[in-house]
C-alpha cells in the first residue's frame, strides 16, 4: 500500500481517541546477502531504537500515525491500530539508501472486534530450504494485524494459535527471500501449512516505500553495466559531483580506456575523435567544428547530466558509425518531489588570479560570452564584400573596387590590434536547478529547469621548440616563448517537462542550450631560422560555440507487453569567430626595434561562421517473451532517419603594403594601431583588400536511413546472447564553390553506400557470484568528413594549414572483436580486464 494515504486508516484515526495497545515491529537486512544487521539506528515517532543481534526492533505505541526512519532515511508514516502490529522490513544498501516493505493491520482488526474472545484454531507446518530440501530453523512467522508470532525449531517445525478467519502470514529468515501467504484458520481445528524458502537476498513485496534516490547513483549505474548485454562503462551524476567534474569531457577522463585531448575531444581505446560517436538521449548531434564531425564534450555541463555511458561494442540498435565507442549522454529527468537548489563556485589559481595577464578591448557584454556585434564586420564592408571581392579593379576586370573605395572600407574597419595587460579576477560561477511533479488524477506531470553561468581565466606561459631533419640529423629550427590568456564563459540552460500515466505511458519534452565563449589574447616571440632573426606574433581571437537541442521522447507499453519508444530531435550547432586579428613583427638584428612584416602573415583579419543542423527521428519496438523461470527472449526492431546540413562562410582580409608609407621604416616601427591608422591607409600606404580563398566556403549534407532487428535471449540463468543486424544507407555530399563567380561549376564529391552490419555478444556468468565474461563481434563504419571528400585545396579554419581532400574516398568497414572479464564484489565496486582487436 502507498503511505500514508489509505483513506480507511485516516477515517479510523478520526474516531474518538483512546489508548489502544499496538506496536511497530521490524527487521533490517543487508542488501544482496540478506543478512540481518545489528546496531542500526531506527527512529519511531519520538522513540530512538537500535536493532538487536537478530536485526529486530520493536516499539509499543498507542493508535495513531508515526514517522519511521532508518538512519537518515525516512520510511514514511506507519499506522498503528487497536491491538494491532504494523511490520516494517527494511533493506539497507551499501551506499546508505534504503527500501522497505510495510505491512499494517487489516481494517477488520480495528473496528471494535475483540480478538482475544474469538474462537481459536491452530496453524502448523514445516519450513524447508527450497534448494537443499532440509529444514530451516529460526524462521519467524508473523500474523498481519495480530500480536502473534512463532519461530521454527531445529526441525523447521512451527505451531501458531490464532483466531478463526482469514489471515496473512509473513515468513522471515535472514538469508532467505521473505514470503507472504494467506491461510484460512478454522475454530478448533489444526491447519497444516508446509512451506519452502528460497536462499537468496530479501525479496521485496510489490508495494514498497523507497528513500529518495540520488540521480546518477554509482551503485545503480554499475548494476546497469553488469546487466547490460554490451561491453560498456558508466559514470553518473553522483560520481561527477564527488570528483568535482564540471563538464562531460572532464568526467570521461575517469573512464578506463578513454583519453581526453584538448580538453574536449575523447579518444576511445586510443582511436582519434573521428572514431567516436556522441548521442544525447539516443539522438545524433551536430558539430560546431568546421573541419570535424565530432561533438566537443566540454559543451555539456556536468550539473545537467544524469549519467554518461560509453558503449565499446556494437549493438544493432545503435548508430554504426564508430570505431572506438559510442558516448551516450543522458540529461537529468523530472524529479518526483519538489526541490530548488542553488550552487556557487569560486577558485583561486596561484599563477593567474590577480596576476597580470594579456587582454584587449572588448564589449560591455563580453562577461556574458556574447559579442553583440562589437567585433562584427562594419555594415559598409559587409555590403561591399557580399557583392564583389574587396580587391582593386582595373581596365580588364570590373569585379573589384577603386583604390578610393578600398581606402574608405579600410578606414571603416575598427582599429583594434594592440595587446594590453590586465589583472585576472578569481574564477566563479553559479548554477540553479528546480522542479517537481504533481499528480493530476489522470497522470503525473512534472518539470525540471536549470541554468548555469561560469567564468574562468587561464594563463599559459610555455616554450615551444621545432626541429627539422637535415643530413639525417635532427636540428633546431624555431624556438618560441608563448604567453597566452584565455577567458572562458559558459552559459547553459535545461528545461524538461514530462507526463506519466502509470508505468505504461511517458512523454517528455526537453530543451538544452549550451554556449562556450573563449576570449583569447596570445603573443609569442623567438628565433625563426627562415628569416634569420627573431619574430613576434600577436593574435586576438573571440570564439563563440553554441549547441541547441529540442527533443521529444515517448515510451508506451502496449497490449501483449509490447514496448514502443520513439524520439524526434532537432539540433543546431553554430560557431562564430568574428574578427580574428593576427600580426607579425620582425626584429632588426642587434637592436630592440620591431617592425611590421610585409610577409603574408604580417597582418590579417578573419571572420567565420558555421551552421550545422540535424533532424533525427527514431522508433523502437520491443517484445519480451517469457521462456521459463528467469529466462526471457527480447525481440527488438526499429528504424532511424537522420538529415544533416552544414554551411561554412569564411572571409579573410589584409592591409597590403602598396604605397610609400607602407615601406616607411619609422612608421613600421610603431605599434600596430599607429601603423594601421587612417592616415596610413590608402593608395600611398596600406591598401585594404580581401584575400578570401575560393575554397574557404562550402555546403554539405548527409541523409541516413537505417533499420535493425535483434534478439536478446537469456538462454539460462547465467547465459545471455544478443544477436542481430543493422542496415544503413547513407548519402554524403559536399560542394565547395567560388564565392564571387556565379558562373563557376562547384567542386563537389559524394559517398553513397548501403551496408549490412551484423553483431553478436555473449555474456556468461561464472561460478563466483558477481563474476561474468563477455565476448562480442560487430561490424561498424567510418565515413569521411565533408571536407575530406572535396578535391579543392583549403586552409583550416582553426589551424591555418593548407589541405586538399580526395573525391575518391569511401567509407571504411571495421570488424571489432571484444573479450572482457568483469567482477562486481559489492553494489558499488567493479573490476574488469579487457582485450580487443579491430580490423579496418
Amino acid at each position: 500500500m502507498d503511505l500514508p494515504l489509505r483513506p480507511l486508516f485516516l477515517a479510523l484515526l478520526a474516531l474518538p481517541s483512546a489508548a489502544f495497545a499496538g506496536a511497530i515491529e521490524g527487521f533490517v537486512f543487508e542488501a544482496g546477502s540478506g543478512a540481518v544487521l545489528e546496531g542500526v539506528s531506527v527512529t519511531v515517532g519520538e522513540q530512538s531504537l537500535t536493532t538487536d543481534a537478530g536485526g529486530a526492533f520493536s516499539a509499543d505505541l498507542e493508535r495513531g500515525l508515526y514517522d519511521v526512519a532508518v538512519g537518515e532515511h525516512s520510511i514514511g508514516q506507519v499506522v498503528v491500530g487497536e491491538t494491532g502490529v504494523s511490520e516494517v522490513l527494511v533493506t539497507l544498501a551499501a551506499d546508505g539508501s534504503v527500501s522497505a516493505q510495510v505491512e499494517m493491520p487489516d481494517a477488520s482488526t480495528l473496528d471494535g472486534i475483540v480478538v482475544e474472545d474469538a474462537p481459536l484454531g491452530v496453524v502448523s507446518g514445516v519450513i524447508t530450504d527450497d534448494e537443499e530440501g532440509g529444514p530451516v530453523a529460526d524462521v519467524r512467522i508473523f500474523v498481519k494485524g495480530l500480536d502473534a508470532d512463532a519461530r521454527t525449531d531445529a526441525n523447521g517445525r512451527f505451531d501458531l494459535e490464532i483466531p478463526a478467519g482469514s489471515w496473512e502470514l509473513s515468513i522471515i529468515r535472514s538469508g532467505y527471500a521473505t514470503r507472504s501467504v494467506s491461510v484460512e484458520c478454522v475454530s478448533g481445528e489444526e491447519r497444516n501449512l508446509d512451506l519452502s524458502m528460497v536462499p537468496t537476498g530479501v525479496q521485496l513485496a510489490d508495494f514498497t516505500v523507497t528513500a529518495p534516490a540520488i540521480e546518477g547513483n554509482t551503485a545503480s549505474l554499475l548494476a546497469e553495466r553488469q546487466d547490460s548485454a554490451q561491453v560498456a562503462d558508466v559514470i553518473g551524476a553522483e560520481q561527477m559531483s564527488k570528483t568535482g567534474d564540471s563538464t562531460a569531457a572532464a568526467a570521461l577522463r575517469r573512464v578506463t580506456g578513454l583519453t581526453l585531448v584538448d580538453g574536449k575531444f575523447v579518444y576511445v581505446r586510443g582511436l582519434g575523435e573521428r572514431y567516436s560517436a556522441t548521442l544525447l538521449n539516443g539522438a545524433s548531434l551536430p558539430s560546431p567544428e568546421p573541419e570535424r564531425r565530432v561533438v566537443p564534450l566540454d559543451m555539456f555541463p556536468a550539473s545537467m547530466l544524469d549519467s554518461i555511458v560509453v558503449q565499446k561494442t556494437f549493438s544493432p540498435d545503435m548508430p554504426a558509425e564508430f570505431g572506438g565507442g559510442v558516448v551516450q549522454i543522458r540529461t537529468r529527468s523530472v524529479p518526483e518531489t519538489p526541490f530548488v537548489k542553488v550552487g556557487l563556485s569560486g577558485s583561486y589559481v596561484s599563477d593567474t588570479t590577480f596576476k597580470r595577464t594579456l587582454t584587449s578591448e572588448g564589449s560591455s557584454t563580453d562577461w556574458l560570452g556574447m559579442d553583440g556585434g562589437f567585433r562584427g564586420l562594419p555594415e559598409a564592408v559587409q555590403d561591399a564584400s557580399d557583392n564583389s571581392p574587396l580587391e582593386e579593379g582595373d581596365m580588364f576586370s570590373d569585379r573589384g573596387y577603386s583604390a578610393e573605395k578600398l581606402e574608405e572600407l579600410g578606414e571603416a574597419m575598427p582599429n583594434r590590434w594592440n595587446l594590453s595587460e590586465g589583472r585576472a579576477a578569481p574564477n566563479g560561477g553559479i548554477n540553479m536547478q528546480g522542479g517537481g511533479s504533481v499528480d493530476t488524477g489522470w497522470g503525473r506531470f512534472g518539470v525540471l529547469a536549470g541554468m548555469l553561468y561560469s567564468r574562468q581565466t587561464a594563463n599559459n606561459d610555455r616554450e615551444e621548440l621545432y626541429y627539422v631533419i637535415e643530413g639525417g640529423e635532427e636540428r633546431p629550427s624555431h624556438s618560441y616563448d608563448f604567453t597566452e590568456t584565455t577567458d572562458t564563459v559558459r552559459l547553459g540552460g535545461l528545461f524538461t517537462a514530462s507526463v506519466e500515466v502509470g508505468d505504461e505511458h511517458r512523454v517528455s519534452l526537453t530543451t538544452l542550450v549550451n554556449r562556450i565563449t573563449d576570449d583569447e589574447a596570445r603573443s609569442y616571440e623567438g628565433e625563426n631560422r627562415d628569416v634569420g632573426a627573431a619574430i613576434r606574433i600577436g593574435r586576438l581571437r573571440w570564439l563563440e560555440r553554441q549547441l541547441v537541442t529540442q527533443q521529444l521522447l515517448g515510451h508506451h507499453v502496449l497490449p501483449a507487453d509490447l514496448e514502443l519508444d520513439y524520439r524526434y530531435t532537432f539540433s543546431t550547432a553554430s560557431r562564430l569567430e568574428p574578427d580574428r586579428r593576427e600580426y607579425r613583427l620582425d626584429n632588426e638584428p642587434g637592436t630592440d626595434v620591431w617592425r611590421m612584416s610585409d610577409r603574408p602573415e604580417g597582418n590579417q583579419r578573419f571572420f567565420s561562421t558555421l551552421a550545422d543542423q540535424v533532424h533525427d527521428t527514431g522508433l523502437d519496438l520491443m517484445w519480451p517473451i517469457a521462456l521459463g523461470e528467469d529466462r526471457v527472449l527480447r525481440l527488438k526492431a526499429g528504424g532511424v532517419a537522420m538529415f544533416k546540413d552544414r554551411a561554412v562562410d569564411s572571409r579573410r582580409f589584409k592591409y597590403m603594403h602598396k604605397g610609400e608609407r607602407s615601406r616607411d621604416q619609422d612608421i613600421l616601427a610603431q605599434d600596430v594601431e599607429s601603423i594601421l591608422s587612417s592616415e596610413n591607409i590608402g593608395p600611398d600606404g596600406f591598401q585594404f583588400e580581401e584575400i578570401t580563398r575560393q575554397t574557404d566556403n562550402y555546403g554539405a549534407s548527409q541523409r541516413l536511413f537505417a533499420g535493425y532487428l535483434l534478439a536478446d535471449a537469456d538462454l539460462t540463468a547465467s547465459t545471455r546472447v544478443l544477436a542481430g543486424a543493422r542496415v544503413e544507407k547513407s548519402t554524403q555530399t559536399v560542394s565547395t564553390f567560388e564565392l564571387f563567380n556565379p558562373d563557376s561549376v562547384p567542386v563537389g564529391a559524394g559517398v553513397d553506400t548501403t551496408d549490412v552490419l551484423p553483431a553478436v555478444t555473449l555474456t556468461q556468468g561464472l561460478s563466483v557470484e558477481g563474476m561474468q565474461l563477455r565476448a562480442g563481434y560487430g561490424r561498424t563504419l567510418n565515413r569521411p568528413d565533408f571536407r575530406e571528400m572535396s578535391p579543392a585545396s583549403f586552409n583550416d579554419v582553426t589551424g591555418g594549414r593548407l589541405q586538399r581532400g580526395n573525391p575518391n574516398l569511401g567509407r571504411a568497414t571495421i570488424d571489432n572483436v571484444d573479450l572482457r572479464w568483469e567482477y562486481y564484489p559489492t553494489p558499488g565496486e567493479s573490476l574488469s580486464v579487457a582485450v580487443f582487436a579491430k580490423s579496418f
